[in-house]
């Protein structure tokens, strides 16, 4: 995974928190899964990156 997808993450991580959602409903509940789909990162993304994860969750 690239230093991209990290900060694309990080960066998603916020929008979610601040209600901007571009992709995912609002009503959905928060998962891993949810801010990947977000990101638009394959299943599985989120796990390459435990701190991002760790605190994103």
């Amino acid at each position: 995974m690239s230093k991209n997808a990290k900060l694309a993450l990080e960066a998603v991580i916020e929008r979610i928190i601040a209600g901007h959602l571009k992709r995912i409903p609002a009503t959905r509940k928060l998962s891993v899964r949810a801010v990947e789909e977000e990101v638009n990162l394959d299943n599985g993304s989120c796990y390459y990156y435990p701190k991002v994860k760790r605190n994103g969750s």
